[in-house]
C-alpha cells in the first residue's frame, strides 16, 4: 500500500484530499484498511521511515507547573540512522514526492500584503474561529467532526447581493471515505442551538 501511495504522488504529483480519495476508492486496498483520512496521507508521506531512515526523536515532553508539555526537538540533536530498514520506497521517490509538497508547503504560507503590512504581530499561530461550533458538529455516519464549507459567490434576486452559502460538511465525504453528503447550513445549525442553550439554561423562549 505504502509504495503504491508513493509510486501514485510521484506519478501524478496529486496533493493529499486527492491521494486520499484515490485511497479510499481503490478496488485493490482490504477494506479493513479504509477509510483513512488526509491527516493519515500527510503522516504516511512525509515519514522518513519509509526510505529506510530513522529520525530519532523529534518531540520530548516534560511536565511544567503540574501540566505535561510535548515540545518539538531542534535539529541539531536528532538523531538519523541511515539505513535502519529496508525501503518501501525508493529514496529518489521519496525525495522527489516531498520535494513537490515542500513547494506547493511554501507557496500555501507565502505571505500575503495584508499579513506584511499589520502593525502588530501576533503573539503566537493558530487559527481564526468564525463559527461559534466549530469541532463541535460531528457527522452521523462516521463520527468524524464536520468542517465548515462555503460555496462560490452567488447574486440574490431579491436585492442584488454577493453572497455565499455556508455549511458544514462530513471531511471525508470529498475524499470517498464516508456516504453522508448532506450539508448542514451553518447560520439555521447556530440559530438552533443558541435557541435550544437559551430554553434549557434560562427556561425560557428568546
Amino acid at each position: 500500500i505504502i509504495r503504491d501511495l508513493f509510486q501514485r504522488a510521484y506519478e501524478t504529483a496529486e496533493g493529499c484530499q486527492r491521494l486520499t480519495k484515490w485511497y479510499n476508492q481503490h478496488p485493490n486496498i482490504p477494506d479493513q484498511y479504509k477509510p483513512v483520512t488526509v491527516h493519515s496521507i500527510n503522516r504516511w508521506l512525509k515519514n522518513e521511515i519509509y526510505k529506510g531512515l530513522m529520525i530519532w526523536e523529534r518531540q520530548s515532553a516534560d511536565v511544567i507547573q503540574d501540566r505535561r508539555v510535548v515540545e518539538r526537538n531542534t535539529e541539531d540533536i536528532l538523531i538519523h540512522v541511515p539505513d535502519f530498514c529496508e525501503p518501501l520506497t525508493e529514496p529518489k521517490i521519496w525525495d522527489a514526492v516531498n520535494a513537490v509538497r515542500s513547494a506547493r508547503q511554501a507557496k500555501r504560507n507565502r505571505p500575503t500584503e495584508s499579513s506584511t503590512n499589520k502593525l502588530i504581530a501576533p503573539l503566537a499561530g493558530g487559527i481564526a474561529i468564525k463559527n461559534i461550533l466549530s469541532g463541535l458538529v460531528v457527522c452521523g455516519s462516521c463520527g468524524l467532526a464536520m468542517v465548515p464549507a462555503t460555496s462560490g459567490p452567488y447574486v440574490t434576486k431579491t436585492t442584488g447581493e454577493t453572497k455565499r452559502y455556508a455549511s458544514y460538511k462530513c471531511s471525508r465525504a470529498g475524499t470517498g471515505g464516508c456516504n453522508n453528503s448532506f450539508n448542514v447550513p451553518i447560520e439555521w445549525l447556530n440559530d438552533t442551538v443558541v435557541q435550544l442553550l437559551l430554553e434549557r439554561l434560562f427556561n425560557t423562549n428568546p
